[in-house]
């Protein structure tokens, strides 16, 4: 059995191993790799052990993994609407990390599968979010050695997971952007000015007396955009979200950011800095103003207060690619959004379905860009959800 033998669940509800938790998670931590907020023992528990049900911890040899169980959905989109989603039990794994030096990070990965398949039940779907400052060399070994044998991957990827690393000035962060970039942002603060009479201003909030009025711009701002009208995304449950912001900034952890022409709110960052690296949560910008690059904008003047006040080692730009984020990161490296199903025929279904339907989005996607009418249609649509707030 090998390390099978030697990862076993901790019992959250036993201060003892409660404890032991939070002390494991400080000993494994590594200084030089970004830490996640979400490998935070305070912050899954949010402090009084509510969150303690959802979460699952082992700890191995040298070792400490902790998934995040909950609902799981795999989303069926249409072009940039989403028309349904394929659900199912999922298990993040939101930290694995092992004692530096520590040998067969796959091995170790591996058993850890088996034995929280063996505690969570055999119908859950591992989820993996992950890149190659973390586990990534783990997780494709695992995916190799076991290709066709205990589980169903699904690659919901590959991804690129892109940081800024502090290092230096903000005038040579700066320099290090394309000229393209500089000219843009220039273009963009002076247009703003022409237009609106007004400066950009740009507001850091950390403390629990700011979050109110922070939830409230940055609500007024989310609702504008296409991720909200079109995707179901956005900051929707809010009061969830400003207890979450109190509570982070209670501990230290919160910094978020909102840009202000006047007194309306167009830009925001929902932010958090732990352990030296910050995450940008949630983001978003008034598409009324997006030709003046306000999101940008919001971006730079957020790592230009990070340059000046109680410096990050990193800034994670987290999963998923976008434009901005290339703009911005001065280091890439490769990461994977995976699944691991059971190998069973309800599995077989349910991957079947998703990827059918998204080949189709494929393919009719790039049918429409050869025809040229794929940039035409991406306006269209997301104009229409423009118009629909603009009448609510």
């Amino acid at each position: 059995m090998g390390y099978l033998t030697e990862w076993r669940p901790l019992d959250l509800k036993a201060p003892g191993e409660r404890k032991r938790w939070v002390g494991l998670s400080a000993n494994l931590r590594d200084a030089v790799r970004p830490e996640a907020l979400y490998s935070e023992p305070l912050w899954l528990t949010t402090g009084d052990g509510r969150g303690l049900d959802r979460l699952a911890v082992f700890e191995g040899p040298a070792a400490l993994a902790v998934f995040i169980k909950g609902p799981g959905s795999l989303p069926l989109y249409v072009g940039e609407r989403r028309v349904g989603g394929i659900s199912f039990r999922r298990a993040t794994l939101a930290d694995f990390r092992v004692e530096a030096g520590t040998e067969s990070d796959a091995s170790l990965l591996r058993a850890l599968l088996k034995r929280a398949r063996e505690a969570l039940g055999p119908n859950v779907v591992f989820h993996f979010e992950t890149h190659e400052l973390g586990y990534l060399d783990a997780l494709r070994d695992v995916k190799d050695a076991s290709a066709g044998q205990e589980w169903f991957w699904l690659e919901h990827g590959p991804d690129v997971r892109r940081f800024v690393r502090f290092e230096g000035s903000f005038e040579l962060y700066l320099q290090g952007l394309s000229g393209k970039t500089r000219h843009n942002l220039r273009r963009g603060r002076t247009r703003l000015k022409e237009v609106c009479g007004a400066e950009p201003c740009f507001v850091r909030f950390t403390r629990a007396d700011q979050v109110e009025e922070f939830v409230r711009l940055a609500h007024q701002v989310s609702r504008k955009t296409y991720q909200w009208q079109m995707l179901g995304l956005g900051l929707r449950d809010i009061e969830t979200l400003a207890n979450q912001m109190s509570f982070a900034a209670g501990q230290g952890w919160l910094r978020s950011y909102l840009c202000l022409v006047g007194e309306r709110p167009v830009a925001f960052i929902e932010g958090y800095q732990y352990a030296g690296t910050f995450q940008g949560t949630h983001s978003g910008y008034d598409p009324d103003y997006g030709k003046y690059s306000v999101g940008m904008l919001l971006w730079v003047a957020a790592i230009e207060d990070m340059f000046a006040h109680e410096t990050p080692r990193w800034l994670d730009f987290g999963s998923g690619d976008a434009l901005y984020k290339k703009l911005l990161a001065n280091t890439s490296v490769d990461g994977v959004r995976l699944y691991a199903w059971p190998r069973t025929w309800g599995s077989m279904w349910r991957l079947f379905t998703y990827r059918t339907v998204s080949g189709l989005n494929r393919v009719a996607s790039r049918s429409a860009e050869r025809l040229g009418l794929k940039a035409k249609l991406k306006r269209f649509f997301r104009e229409r959800a423009r118009q629909k707030n603009a009448g609510s």
